[in-house]
Formats: C-alpha cells, structure tokens, sequence
C-alpha cells in the first residue's frame, strides 16, 4: 500500500505554480505550513494583507519550532543523567548498606538532605 501511495504521489507537499504567476515549465513544491495556511485563509477569509501579515509570522513560528526541538533534547540528555545520578546514589546507598547500621545509613541520609546547601557551597569554592 505504502508503494501504491507513493507512486500515486499520496503524502507529498502539493505543488504550487511559479512564483511568477505564469503557468509555464516549472513548480515548486509546497510545504506543508503553506497549504494549511492556504485552508486558514479560506475558512477565515482573510484579506492580502492578514494572509502577508501570517506568512512572516510562520517565520516566528518555524524558529520557535526550532527552540522546542533544541529543548527536547535538552530534556532527553538531562533525563539520562538524572537516571544515571539514581543508579548511581543507589550503588552507593547498597555500599553504605554494607558498611553502616541500618540507622546509621538513615541518619546519613538525612544529613545529605539537610546538608545538600553547604556541600554545593563548598563544591563550588573547590572548582
């Protein structure tokens, strides 16, 4: 089905005449963004103006699509290295376990909470 489609051009951008306005020899393809704008367009009639007026805005639109990208895998990396802090305070925890009684791990642990502050200070004045 997928091959029947793509030989019967299912799925590509519509083509557009020449930017000049004249039907002859090329068309370029369109995006997308262009066609759907075309569809606002119609359904909120909107005048030259309005539709010039949103067509430099898909620009806006296309860089912010870019940051959200960016952002995305921003927060993939950060979630692998929040799951690899875990496995890894869990590592040490079991060694802790190993090591110290069991309220003493507690009490550990506590401490690294209420002490979280002063250890990145001190972390910080290090580097």
């Amino acid at each position: 089905l997928a091959a029947a489609a793509a030989a019967n051009g299912a799925g590509a951008p519509a083509a557009a005449p020449a930017p000049n306005g004249g039907s002859g020899g090329r068309e370029r393809r369109r995006s997308v963004g262009s066609h759907v704008l075309d569809v606002i367009a119609s359904e909120l009639s909107l005048a030259p103006g309005q539709l010039d007026a949103l067509s430099q805005h898909r620009i806006k639109i296309h860089r912010d699509r870019e940051i959200l990208v960016s952002c995305a895998k921003l927060v993939e990396d950060l979630r692998g290295k929040v799951e690899a802090h875990l496995h890894t305070q869990q590592k040490t925890l079991a060694g802790l376990r190993t090591i110290l009684s069991p309220t003493q791990v507690a009490r550990y642990v506590m401490w690294v909470e209420k002490s979280k502050h002063k250890m990145h200070q001190c972390a910080d004045s290090s580097a």
